[in-house]
This record gives structure tokens, sequence and C-alpha cells, in this order.
């Protein structure tokens, strides 16, 4: 790596000689060709070092490098060692980037000289959109104030695929080692930073859902004491930006009930090591973490039918019929 690129793109890799060929095909088809791939091999054990290794003697903008596995956090803070680029993308390993996510994302930040764009993303099944998740609705080019709470609801925070950051922003952050929650913990400890935002509300990246593992349906030891972190980060982020009081109730409570949803349904995993006493325990605990009361979720808009009884469940203590109700869900039963 004797020269230095405007782009380090930093890509993880496990297993996945299955995506490979496609997601690096996606980086060498981009219109924007000042780059360089980073592809960091955490230890993979299938042939994903053969296929990085025939495109490394093809296109010396492409390199690889093998560390010992330690999980996909440490592995991005090796690849940001190595970054020799002035701006950062995190692409992984299974999805595709359309061929102008370079040029528009590095158009959109010399333009307005900010500190991270960010772009939409598609999430696809089989090769067909299933979801569009764009900058929308009120949120300007530059993102300022009440706009954030907008895009920490679209879900555009959370993920880091869909960012271009300037290497300078980051030079004190890096990403924890936690088995969930890693991209938005990074992204909120950015954005506390007050950096200068730029949003384009198109969509440049493709992710790929006939990947994602069975690690989301698997219980997580750590899944409430991340859950919380985000909220307290969130708190801070409203405070910095300066939300109004409407904004800041809405959003506050958007994610509390959210969190909490995400807390039991953690605790009702098939191999989840708790016992009924024990959930109830637990979940009373997150309850008046969050205080949170049954007229709060009775009021919540975005609830669906099904997850609203189940808080409501949660909260009274009826840990009994929450077990029926997730039983028929594996069951697939309608309730």
């Amino acid at each position: 790596m004797s020269y230095s690129p405007l782009v380090s793109i930093i890509m993880p890799v496990y297993n996945s000689e299955d995506t490979l060929i496609y997601t690096i095909n996606s980086v060498l088809h981009q219109k924007f060709k000042d780059w360089q791939l980073l592809c960091i091999d955490d230890g993979s054990t299938d042939n994903s070092s053969g296929i990085i290794s025939d495109f490394v003697k093809k296109d010396d903008r492409i390199n690889y490098f093998y560390k010992k596995n330690s999980g996909v956090s440490d592995t991005r803070n090796f690849g940001l060692n190595l970054s020799q680029g002035e701006f950062i993308f995190f692409l992984d390993s299974d999805d595709i980037c359309k061929t102008n996510l370079l040029s528009e994302a590095v158009s959109a930040i010399e333009k307005f000289n900010c500190d991270t764009v960010i772009f939409g993303y598609d999430s696809i099944v089989k090769g067909n959109v299933i979801k569009s998740s764009v900058p929308g609705g009120s949120i300007g080019t530059l993102v300022a104030g009440n706009d954030m709470a907008r895009l920490l609801r679209d879900g555009l925070i959370s993920v880091v695929y869909n960012k271009l950051y300037r290497k300078s922003l980051l030079k004190h952050n890096s990403f924890e080692n936690t088995s969930l929650g890693e991209d938005f913990l990074f992204n909120l400890d950015v954005i506390l930073k007050n950096p200068s935002i730029c949003a384009l509300k198109e969509s440049l990246y493709m992710y790929n859902l006939d990947s994602v593992g069975s690690l989301y349906k698997k219980f997580s030891s750590d899944r409430s004491q991340v859950l919380r972190l985000e909220y307290d980060k969130i708190v801070e982020v409203a405070n910095v930006y300066k939300w109004s009081s409407n904004v800041t109730n809405d959003t506050l409570n958007y994610f509390k009930i959210h969190n909490l949803s995400g807390v039991i349904m953690n605790d009702f995993r098939d191999n989840s090591p708790y016992s009924t006493g024990q959930k109830k325990s637990l979940i009373s605990k997150e309850f008046n973490f969050y205080k949170v009361s049954v007229n709060d979720i009775l009021a919540c808009r975005f609830l669906s039918k099904i997850e609203l009884v189940k808080l409501v469940c949660a909260k009274l203590g009826l840990i009994r019929i929450l077990n029926i109700l997730y039983f028929l869900k594996k069951r697939k039963v309608k309730v």
C-alpha cells in the first residue's frame, strides 16, 4: 500500500466464500476509482482467502490481511488502524454497493464540507428488494436538530454501511466488543461529537438479508446492558441536538418501548437460561429502568396488536401467558 487513496473501504470477512465475488465486484464496478479495499479475514475456515487472493493479483487497490478470529468489532478496529484514506466506508462481505455509491457520497461530503454523509439502503431477499430505508420527510440536506431524531427512529443511525465518514472524525472512536448493537453504539458516539452531517435521499447500498445468520435468533446475555447503554446515549443526543420537547418525548418513548420489546423477546428465546421466576424478575427491572406504564404501552401507535398484548402481559407480570404466546409464535399459530 504505497499510495494514499481518498477512500478506505474496510471489509471484515468471515467464511464468506459464497458472497465475496459479488461483493468485491461491486467495489470494482464503482464509478469512483480512488479507493483501497482492506479485506480483513477474521480467521475464516473456508475458501475466503483464496477468493480474495485472486482479486489481489488482479488489482493492487485490494489488500488482504489475516488475523485470528475475534469478532466483527475487533476486525473493523483492525481495519481502521490500517486505513490510509481521507474517508472511511464500512462494507459487509455479503452485501452489494450500487455503482454510484462512492461517487455520490464523496461528491456530497466534499461539496458540503461535512464530516459524514448518510444515504439510504435496500434490504434484499433472493435478489428482490423488500424494503428501502432512505432519509426522508422533512430531513434537510444538512442534518440539524430534530432531523437526527427522525434518522434515529427510521433506523438510519443504527448501521455503519450507509455512511461515509471523514477519518479525522473517527480519531478517538472504536467499535465495542458486544454480541449485538456495535454499529449503533459506534454511531451514537460519533454523532455525540455533533459533527456536520449530510443526508442523501437515495439508496446506494444493498443489504443482503439472505446471509443474516441465526445470531439474531439466539439469546444474548448482554442485550439488556447494550440496549440500556444505547438509550442513555440517545438521551445525550437529544441534549446535544437540542430537540424540541415533543420530539424528545416521542423519540425517547419510542426507544423505551422498542428496547423493552427486544429484552422480552430475548428472555423468551429457545436457548434462554432463565426460569419463569427469573424472567419475571428481570423484566420487572427493565420496566423500572425505562419507567414505562400500561398507559404508555397502550398509547403506542407503532405496535402491532400482538406486540401490545405481550408488553402489557410483561408489565403485569403475566409470564405464563407470555410463555404460551411465544410458544404459539414458534408453532406459527395465529393468535
